[in-house]
């Protein structure tokens, strides 16, 4: 008799990879939890860390879908979320030569994340799992984050 595959409803996840945005990029760091709602649909938070010329973090959470049945291990993925940009600002009174200083602060923008991934089971509950985000953050600034997620399922 054939073995009956586990069920599992709870899935964490860790994330590497790169991430575009307007002609900079830097090395993505991540972590996420998805929580299966049915056999289709799950929701759950990520929260993303950019290091390098961005220097930045994304944080939210959606919901994951698998609609096709036939290829189960095929997830799309939507939610809303907010993106912190920690850019260099300048301080009143500060020019070139002249004194003064300047440092950074975070800005804080709306982000629409969708995505797609494809997982691959490695055995007692564990995944290899492609993926590619598109970060939506205004019509002018829209981020591509490539890479592939390690997780466990429980």
């Amino acid at each position: 008799a054939a073995e009956e595959e586990e069920e599992y409803w709870n899935e964490v996840t860790a994330f590497f990879g790169y991430t575009f945005e307007r002609g900079e990029g830097g090395a993505t760091i991540g972590l996420s939890y998805a929580r299966k709602l049915t056999e289709g649909v799950g929701v759950g938070p990520f929260v993303d860390y950019v290091a390098g010329e961005l220097d930045a973090l994304a944080i939210g959470a959606g919901f994951f879908f698998r609609p096709f049945e036939r290829a189960r291990d095929l997830t799309l993925f939507v939610g809303p979320g907010v993106d912190l940009v920690h850019e260099e600002r300048e301080t009143e009174g500060h020019e070139e030569g002249h004194g003064g200083s300047s440092g950074k602060t975070w800005e804080a923008e709306f982000l629409i994340r969708l995505g797609i991934l494809y997982g691959f089971d490695l055995g007692k509950g564990f995944r290899f799992v492609p993926a590619f985000y598109w970060d939506i953050i205004s019509m002018e600034r829209q981020a591509y984050v490539l890479g592939f997620e390690f997780g466990k399922e429980f």
